[in-house]
């Protein structure tokens, strides 16, 4: 017999799943519902959750998504790519006019 623990998060993620293929709600709204239905139920605890942000690997990417959104809206960097994309005239010309850039990115920035 499953314990009601197990019953919770199958529920929930159930419900998690059904909620992220509709596309009625945001998926941050959506798994931050399931969140909170875990906390709430106890069966995560607030130690738990919060011991999630302190890993590197996640204050790396949002941290990388706060650069991201910060340079989308202080510089314009469509027209960089307009200027850069603008020679290529077809769908191969694009993808070596890409590929080149990106290499020639990678050499001098750390993935």
């Amino acid at each position: 017999m499953p314990d009601v623990d197990q019953l919770i998060v199958l529920v929930t993620l159930t419900f998690l799943i059904i909620g992220l293929f509709s596309n009625r709600i945001k998926p941050v709204v959506t798994f931050l519902m399931a969140v909170m239905i875990f906390l709430i139920a106890g069966v995560l605890k607030p130690e738990g959750f919060l011991q999630g942000f302190a890993n590197q690997q996640v204050s790396t990417i949002v941290l990388l998504v706060l650069i991201s959104a910060g340079l989308r809206k202080n510089f314009n960097i469509s027209l960089l790519f307009d200027g850069i994309f603008k020679a290529a005239n077809s769908t191969k010309s694009f993808l070596f006019t890409m590929m080149s850039f990106v290499a020639t990115t990678s050499a001098f920035i750390n993935n």
